[in-house]
């Protein structure tokens, strides 16, 4: 062990106050290594400092490490050398590499019901939060919601080719699922059958992250919120549509 007064730091350090690497002194140094004798023993060294900046005399804590596995090849000397490395604390501050994302902004409804908009607002939150497996779950609740709603509880299939799907006796089926009743919205001209496949995307988007816990990707949960909105504003805000 050595105690050291007073001495100039080998390497810029990082200082808070001056918010950028400077020239440091140190007033106290403490260190201590592995014992020489010992062959066995794994080498290595550590020194503790109290430092002082030459800038703005602010004074902080430093370390210096190094070891046996941390060797470079130095030209001067043309052989391998243990190198150490410098911690000052308060430690730097680290870089910001997270996406820095548009907040989404909450839509204002005044004349939607409030289970609606309680639900559409939380959303709104999740998909803030960047919690998309959450945002593509509620978007569908949401979009049942609107159905149980309005009343709307069975609808229509569809064949592949957009027709209307039918049983032996040509009648037409009729389901009280999801499916169903996104198709019971078209049936009381609530929208059309353009937004109803759309909202048909969203119900299948909400199965998958149910089911097979797959996170969409953040560009379609905002297309759904663009295509939810619209619906609950034409429904709802507009004063269009009374469903009996």
């Amino acid at each position: 062990m050595s105690v050291e007064v007073l001495g100039k730091m080998d390497e810029k350090l990082y200082c808070i106050k001056c918010k950028r690497e400077t020239n440091h002194d140190y007033v106290y140094k403490h260190s201590e290594r592995s014992y020489d004798f010992d062959i066995n023993d794994y080498y290595w060294f550590i020194s503790y400092f109290v430092t002082r900046c030459r800038g703005c005399d602010n004074v902080a804590y430093a370390t210096e490490y190094g070891d046996e596995s941390m060797l470079r090849y130095e030209e001067y000397s043309g052989r391998e050398e243990i190198y150490s490395t410098f911690t000052s604390y308060p430690e730097k501050p680290k870089k910001d590499t997270t996406m820095r994302l548009k907040k989404y902004e909450t839509r204002e409804f005044l004349k939607t019901p409030e289970s609606i908009t309680v639900l559409y607002t939380q959303l709104v939150s999740a998909l803030n939060d960047q919690a998309y497996l959450l945002t593509a779950v509620g978007l569908r609740m949401l979009v049942e919601g609107i159905c149980n709603d309005l009343g709307i509880t069975e609808g229509y299939l569809l064949n592949e080719d957009g027709s209307r799907k039918l049983n032996k006796n040509s009648d037409e089926i009729r389901d009280k699922n999801l499916i169903g009743k996104i198709n019971g919205l078209v049936e009381k001209n609530v929208i059309v059958q353009r937004q109803a496949d759309i909202l048909h995307k969203i119900r299948e988007l909400g199965n998958t992250s149910v089911h097979e816990l797959i996170v969409p990707p953040r560009s379609t949960i905002l297309l759904s919120f663009e295509i939810i909105e619209n619906v609950i504003y034409n429904v709802y805000e507009l004063d269009k549509y009374k469903i009996i």
